[in-house]
């Protein structure tokens, strides 16, 4: 319970930045809340007072056209929609995974 409550505290910056009348999609909402809680983690571990501290491509915007593509795969299978999976709409969609999670490492700086 106080992990729950210290990620809500971590969290609270990073949201209030949203207002109700953004009508944010899940995939707008999630990119955002990732770039904005990443930026205020780094902020913090190295007391930094810049506004943005990390790239601006990190957590970008660049990501929503694949992001999109895996939410509504993901939609597609929940929805028990079998005739999205094919052998190459899964395997561009792990492309466009590795492409998003080494894209990311480049710009945000990963270890």
């Amino acid at each position: 319970m106080k992990y729950a409550a210290s990620i809500l505290v971590l969290a609270a910056p990073a949201l209030a930045k949203f207002q109700l009348k953004d009508n944010l999609t899940d995939a707008v909402f999630i990119q955002r809340f990732t770039k904005d809680f990443y930026n205020g983690f780094i902020k913090g571990l190295y007391h930094q007072t810049k506004r943005e501290v990390v790239d601006e491509d990190c957590f970008g915007d660049w990501m929503f056209d694949n992001v999109n593509d895996i939410y509504d795969f993901g939609l597609a299978i929940n929805d028990k929609d079998w005739s999205v999976i094919s052998y190459d709409s899964v395997s561009g969609l792990a492309q466009e995974g590795v492409d998003l999670m080494f894209m990311n490492q480049d710009a945000c700086r990963f270890a």
